[in-house]
């Protein structure tokens, strides 16, 4: 190169560090990029549960068409008509929601249902339960997503709280690198990337629920505050999003505190912190101190060894997100305390640590249509002014009046219509439905009243998927029992037109 030439300028050498910082950058530009798609593009569910308890993972959580119909997902499944007719309500959570032990349409979804149709009866109504048994705000939060775009629903009541602990639990008893792993994947999970991953993902380490010797509640643990506070802060979380999912979707959504036995249950297995509490408070209930009752059960509760139920904290949390999020707040347990000995919640409301008795879900039932009703316009003070009971009284033959438990003991069956129809009704409790489809009909076979059992027949085929065949012994029973109006209810919403003259409550 000669004098006169010009020198063009020397590019400075990047080195390696600076490389890889431009490459870090331009990663993340990629990848947040592509996170920014997918939530453009909408909600990503993911096609697999997120706890490692084993009896949790069953989702992806999809409504199912079904003769004409759709079943939505619930631990005790039926069918709906599509598309609806009349308000449908949805009612989601653990196996408190569902009714644990009942049938659904004497657990609170259907004291809920009956509330709402007697205290409005020119609206058809109809309370889907979507409970599931053991599943923690997680999986309800994969449940809405997978089910409110075909649910058609009016209003959503979430009931949920008492199963938070569990995958804590599980993942405490499991060596210190797989626990650090699953803390890992939990703060991920809010990324929709890493839920696409996970979709890619062929194979998964086996989850579980249960540990050699028995179920998790039956190890010697006692839940780190850690953990407990992971938990906590994993079902605002879920509540949060919740609300976000039900304002995407145009549904409202009822937040409910979950109530609890805290007076009259305690593990047995329990610290001995845990047995000191519980005993102080039944002192100060006998000596009359009520206030030091009330805190030295809720201070037990929220100390369990190995909690199994809702307690004051996630009962706070949920009354904090009803009023961020501006949703509004079912207050059940202030509900039950308000009537119960000493404004503590025990066995006058419940038959174990978290699962109502028949009191227990009519009264659940009766505050959560109180709150449907304001959300939806209607008049809450109408709940109550007129008694849930039909015009014809409680039929032992119709499966929707039955107010049995799953565990019920029958003497052997003597041949009588009566029998079957007793036979029936526990079978559908124990959910063997198909056998209590063609129990009832043996009861009808057996000289049984033809009306209150054509409504059993056509309830029961809801819940083995046959909707056409449910409208057919309904419209039946319809012209049988034509002044009924929970059947008048149930016709209307399964899309058959009712017997003529008008239903009463």
């Amino acid at each position: 190169m000669t004098p006169s030439e010009p020198q063009l300028p020397r590019r400075p050498r990047t080195g390696p560090l600076r490389r890889l910082g431009f490459a870090a950058v331009a990663s993340l530009a990629v990848l947040g990029g592509l996170e920014l798609g997918l939530r453009a593009l909408g909600w990503l569910r993911a096609d697999r549960a997120t706890s490692v308890v084993s009896f949790q993972q069953q989702g992806p959580f999809e409504p199912i068409p079904v003769d004409g119909g759709l079943v939505l997902p619930s631990g005790f499944p039926r069918v709906v008509a599509t598309p609806k007719r009349g308000r449908r309500i949805l009612l989601v959570g653990g196996s408190a929601a569902l009714g644990a032990g009942y049938a659904p349409f004497t657990a609170m979804s259907g004291w809920l249902e009956r509330e709402l149709r007697y205290a409005d009866p020119e609206t058809p109504v109809e309370v889907i339960d979507m409970g599931i048994g053991g599943v923690a705000s997680a999986q309800v939060l994969e449940l809405l997503e997978g089910s409110l775009p075909q649910a058609e629903a009016d209003l959503v009541v979430v009931y949920s709280g008492n199963n938070e602990m569990l995958e804590a639990m599980v993942v405490q008893t499991m060596p210190t690198g797989s626990q650090r792993t699953q803390r890992v994947r939990q703060a991920l999970w809010s990324l929709h990337l890493f839920r696409l991953i996970q979709r890619l993902v062929p194979e998964r380490p086996e989850p579980s629920g249960d540990r050699p010797g028995g179920s998790v509640h039956d190890q010697p643990i006692s839940l780190s505050d850690a953990a407990r506070d992971n938990a906590r802060e994993g079902f605002r979380r879920n509540l949060q999003d919740m609300a976000r999912l039900s304002r995407d979707a145009g549904v409202p959504l009822v937040l409910a505190t979950v109530a609890t036995n805290q007076r009259d249950h305690i593990d047995p297995g329990g610290s001995p912190q845990e047995r000191e509490l519980f005993e102080a408070g039944r002192s100060a209930l006998a000596s009359g101190d009520l206030e030091a009752a009330r805190e030295a059960f809720a201070q037990a509760e929220e100390r369990a060894a190995r909690p199994s139920r809702a307690d004051r904290v996630l009962r706070r949390i949920t009354r904090e997100v009803a009023s961020q999020e501006a949703l509004p707040l079912c207050d059940v347990q202030a509900a039950l305390a308000a009537e119960a000995e000493g404004g503590i919640p025990g066995l006058d409301f419940f038959y174990d640590s978290c699962h109502a008795n028949q009191r227990g879900h009519q009264r659940i039932g009766a505050t959560m249509a109180g709150c449907a009703l304001a959300v939806l316009g209607g008049d809450p003070s109408a709940i109550g002014s007129s008694s849930p009971v039909p015009a014809s009284g409680w039929s032992p033959w119709r499966l929707d009046h039955h107010m049995g438990q799953w565990d019920a003991q029958l003497p052997p069956d003597s041949g009588t219509a009566a029998d079957a129809a007793a036979a029936a009704h526990l079978a559908f409790t124990q959910q063997r439905t198909d056998n209590a489809c063609a129990l009832y009909q043996q009861a009808l076979d057996r000289g049984g009243p033809e009306g209150p059992l054509r409504v059993s027949l056509g309830l029961c085929a809801l819940y083995t998927g046959r909707l056409q065949l449910a409208r057919q012994q309904l419209a039946q029973a319809a012209a049988l029992l034509p002044d009924d109006l929970d059947l008048q209810h149930s016709l209307i919403t399964l899309g058959v037109q009712g017997s003529q003259g008008s239903p009463s409550p």
